[in-house]
């Protein structure tokens, strides 16, 4: 048995090589006289690099959509935790507390009220009295609670004066009723 040798300088008559059109058989060959020449090799590895050259500008397009995902994700849960909060809060407290600002950190944990060094995003909650259609002064029982929210991790002193330009700002609206039905002020 003969060991498989790699030709580079034979050259094989043209229907000797369409005859033999597989890539392993026709680089290494017991015995034959076709191979690829140097110049099929380079112009084989140039297309193969013209192609990864595609897949990784996918591959890093990818990354961006999936940073993005994770961001919108964090802020939706940041947003629902938020919303749960203004609902558990006493109906008359959430009207006096007035304008607050809370941190958020990489992962949507609540940090409290002051900046920390490993918060991400920052969140204003706005509660302002709602205006019912058909009357003229502000509802005492339900409540617009405005919610924004800023990707913020080079902590701005006020990231939400340049919110609109931002990317990943986000701003929500919920009303929240109050809990009790027979308190009538």
């Amino acid at each position: 048995m003969k060991t498989p040798v790699f030709h580079f300088r034979k050259r094989c008559s043209p229907a000797k090589s369409r005859a033999r059109i597989d890539l392993a058989s026709a680089v290494f060959r017991q015995g034959s006289e076709c191979a690829f020449s140097l110049v099929e090799i380079c112009v084989a590895l140039g297309v193969v690099s013209f192609a990864f050259i595609g897949i990784f500008g996918l591959l890093l397009q990818g990354m961006n959509v999936f940073g993005t995902s994770i961001n919108t994700s964090i802020q939706s849960q940041i947003v629902q935790h938020v919303i749960d909060d203004a609902q558990q809060t006493d109906f008359d407290n959430l009207v006096s507390q007035g304008t607050q600002q809370r941190y958020f950190d990489n992962e949507g944990e609540d940090l409290g009220s002051s900046p920390a060094p490993n918060s991400i995003y920052s969140v204003r909650v706005t509660p302002t009295p709602t205006l019912v259609p058909g009357s003229n002064s502000p509802s005492v029982n339900l409540l617009t609670v405005t919610i924004q929210i800023v990707h913020d991790p080079a902590h701005l002193n006020d990231p939400f004066a340049r919110s609109p330009s931002i990317p990943g700002a986000e701003t929500r609206t919920v009303f929240i009723a109050r809990n009790s039905t027979n308190e009538n002020k």
